[in-house]
């Protein structure tokens, strides 16, 4: 760093003086133009005074005419209100002008008083008038003449006072005029000088302030010109502002170097981990390349096994529908042969029945037999004496033929009496009663005679009847009698064919529970067949469902890896990307000059994390402790990419989670010292960080050490510190050290 020069004045002193200069001047100008426009204001008033003066005095001419008409019109038209009302009014408003007038110019105060004196005269002279003419038209002439003569009076006085206002105002207008022209000459005057004043000063600034800017430029060139070379520092030449900002700018500049420094170093391990990490990735990317040919030949042998475990299942379903449709058959066929051996059983029962019932029926057919043969025989007896009888009826008809005859004969006889008796006369009277009786008696035998002729007729009808009945009847009991012999003969043999039959049904039970005990064994079988198919459907449906699984998950694991192939191709490409962009940002840091580097090429191409000042927080105890927390977590880092074991990880785990804890402890007790304001927010953040911590310690040793955990600790514990420290614990050392000593 430059030493510094003798005392000089400083930019802002320079600028502070030349601006008091020129405000002194601007001051100085800015007087004189308050004075000049406090005359021109007093000037003003005057001239406004004057106006209003004008104003009241044309007023006042104007009442003063007023007055001199209505006081006129009244004595003319001896009219009293124009007296009283409007005369009146002009006349007071006159003397309120007149009053006014008075007050804002006392220099005229003499023609004032005349005017007022001359204005009552006037006034007097005019309300007289009407009085006059009201007598005589004489005396009004000569009072009018009088009030003629006071009103030229008082024009006279008007006139006058108006060509003094006029005078008045002439000269107000030529000292207001002399006034401006005399101001405006000096304001340019002062303006001039105001301007070759700060023309003056702004030269004077300005080459002060080129003379120092001159030199910086200089070596701000010779800075560039050095294609970068940061070595160069600006030479102080001032001791004001310019020397304080090249001091601060060549602050600035080795701050520059010392991050452009640690750029180059960063650059240069970044440009060996990309060479590797763009080998690493190519390597990555043939290797996926291989495990996606094997899963697409996986895939397809998948698929073939899947078409192949759906044929075998369809199979096995056929078969399964066959044993049921079997097992179904078989069921029919069981109850089929149990209902045919009840069926036979019952059969058998009435076979048994029947031939009882036939051997119990033989024996009482002989009977029947003999039965129908002795009604056969009671038939014919019955015929014959049907027979008689209907011989014995048409006897008894032909004896009420002859009663019907006789009965025809003594009715006819009667008549002939009762003829004779009404020939006899009163003789013949007693006659005629008997002959009338007999005829009674002969009309009452032939109705009786005729009755019983129709019941014998009814009854030989009912008797021809009964006998071809009977003859019927016998006909048919021969009949029965010759099929009943033969149905006891047929009962004979049926009762033989059914003993035949009971033997014969004995043979087909014996045959038919042999034929119930095969169809329960085949049955069973079956059913054991139908449980065996469907254990078999079961596991192929099971077998059918994971390669199912099995397909999809390969699909899935094609999916992925035609995905990690696509990846590993974009980080193959964006490792030689980033392989050659670090390339070009190194040759961009070759452009500075930086001076030595420090870097190892050996440790730049391993593994690991480095402290760096841009980290630090301005507090040396806790950035002691940072350090050696970059330290655990560095060993950690070279652990897990390295592929050491498990335990070897948890250890260095528990020795990161034991340094977190006490380095926490150590911080928020200087947050409360210091009373920072998030200390309560930054106090949860180390709470949820060691709750993580103890997950991924409890999953560790559940699950042991893989890529998943892997990447896990890499996010939630390396990059966490490392964002924490860089941004979070910035925040409260930036709190710390602002603080006053």
């Amino acid at each position: 760093m430059a030493k510094k020069i003798p005392f000089h004045l400083n930019i802002r002193t320079l600028i502070l003086l030349a601006t008091l200069v020129i405000a002194a001047a601007l001051g100085a100008y800015l007087y004189a133009e308050y004075l000049g426009a406090q005359k021109t204001l007093a000037n003003l008033q005057k001239v406004y005074q004057m106006d209003q003066a004008d104003d009241l005095t044309a007023d006042l001419n104007l009442q003063s005419s007023n007055v001199w008409q209505f006081l006129t019109d009244a004595s003319l038209t001896q009219n009293q209100a124009s007296i009283d009302q409007d005369g009146k009014t002009a006349f007071d408003k006159a003397l309120s002008d007149l009053d006014q007038l008075q007050k804002s110019d006392s220099k005229r105060n003499p023609v004032y008083s005349a005017y007022r004196t001359h204005l009552k005269s006037f006034w007097d002279v005019g309300v007289r008038m009407k009085s006059a003419y009201r007598l005589s038209k004489k005396s009004g002439d000569a009072v009018m003449a009088q009030f003629d003569e006071a009103g030229q009076q008082i024009q006279d006085d008007l006139t006058s006072l108006n060509t003094s206002f006029q005078k008045a105002r002439l000269v107000l207008k030529e000292k207001l005029l002399s006034a401006q022209a005399s101001a405006a000459f000096w304001q340019e005057i002062l303006g001039a000088l105001v301007v070759i004043l700060m023309l003056a000063v702004g030269f004077w600034v300005a080459g002060r302030l080129t003379r120092a800017l001159n030199e910086e430029i200089k070596s701000l060139k010779t800075l560039a010109s050095k294609e970068g070379d940061l070595t160069v520092r600006l030479k102080t030449t001032s001791n004001d502002e310019l020397g304080e900002m090249a001091l601060w700018f060549n602050a600035f500049l080795e701050k520059l170097q010392a991050i452009l420094s640690g750029i180059r170093d960063t650059t240069f391990k970044s440009r060996r981990l990309g060479e590797h990490l763009a080998s690493a990735a190519t390597e990555s990317a043939e290797v996926v390349s291989q495990i996606s040919s094997s899963v697409s030949k996986m895939r397809n042998e998948v698929v073939h096994l899947n078409l192949d475990i759906a044929g075998a299942t369809s199979s096995v379903e056929q078969i399964m529908a066959s044993i049921k449709s079997l097992a179904a058959q078989v069921n029919q066929q069981f109850q089929s042969i149990e209902k045919s051996s009840a069926s036979i059983e019952q059969i058998m029962a009435s076979v048994s029945s029947v031939a009882k019932i036939a051997e119990s029926r033989a024996s009482g057919m002989t009977k029947i037999v003999e039965l129908i043969r002795g009604g056969s025989q009671k038939v014919t007896s019955t015929n014959n004496i049907i027979q008689e009888i209907s011989h014995a009826a048409d006897d008894m008809m032909q004896m009420v033929d002859i009663i019907n005859n006789i009965s025809a004969q003594t009715n006819l006889l009667a008549i002939n009496a009762s003829i004779e008796a009404a020939h006899a006369g009163e003789s013949g009277k007693g006659f005629a009663v008997v002959a009338g009786e007999i005829r009674k008696l002969a009309e009452g035998t032939s109705v009786n005679a005729n009755r019983i002729g129709s019941s014998l007729k009814t009854t030989l009808g009912r008797v021809a009847l009964a006998l071809k009945a009977g003859q019927e009847s016998g006909e048919a009991l021969g009949v029965i009698s010759t099929e009943v012999d033969s149905f006891s003969q047929a009962l004979a043999e049926v009762s033989s064919s059914m003993g035949e039959l009971s033997q014969a049904g004995g043979e087909i039970l014996t045959s038919i529970e042999t034929l119930v005990h095969t169809s329960e064994s085949v049955r069973s079988a079956s059913e054991e067949m139908s449980t065996g198919t469907q254990e078999i459907l079961k596991a192929f449906h099971g077998i059918k469902s994971v390669a199912s699984v099995n397909q999809e998950e390969i699909h899935t694991i094609v999916a992925n890896t035609e995905k990690m192939n696509t990846v590993s191709l974009r980080v193959s490409a964006f490792g030689n990307q980033n392989r050659y962009n670090n390339s070009i940002l190194a040759m961009e840091l070759e452009q500075f000059n930086l001076g030595a580097s420090g870097v190892d090429e050996k440790a730049a191409a391993q593994i690991g994390i480095d402290w760096s000042d841009v980290l630090s927080v301005g507090i040396s105890s806790m950035d002691g402790e940072h350090k050696e927390l970059f330290k655990r977590i560095n060993a950690l880092l070279v652990a897990l990419l390295g592929g050491s074991s498990g335990s070897s990880v948890k250890d260095l785990l528990k020795a990161v989670r034991e340094y977190a804890q006490f380095h926490f402890g150590d911080e928020e007790k200087l947050q409360q010292k210091y009373n920072y304001p998030k200390y309560t927010q930054h106090k949860e953040l180390h709470n949820a960080f060691l709750v993580e911590l103890d997950k991924i310690g409890r999953r560790l040793e559940a699950e042991g050490f893989n890529t998943s955990i892997l990447i896990l600790i890499q996010d939630k514990v390396v990059q966490w510190l490392l964002e924490h420290i860089a941004r979070v614990d910035k925040d409260y050392g930036n709190f710390i050290t602002s603080l006053p000593a």
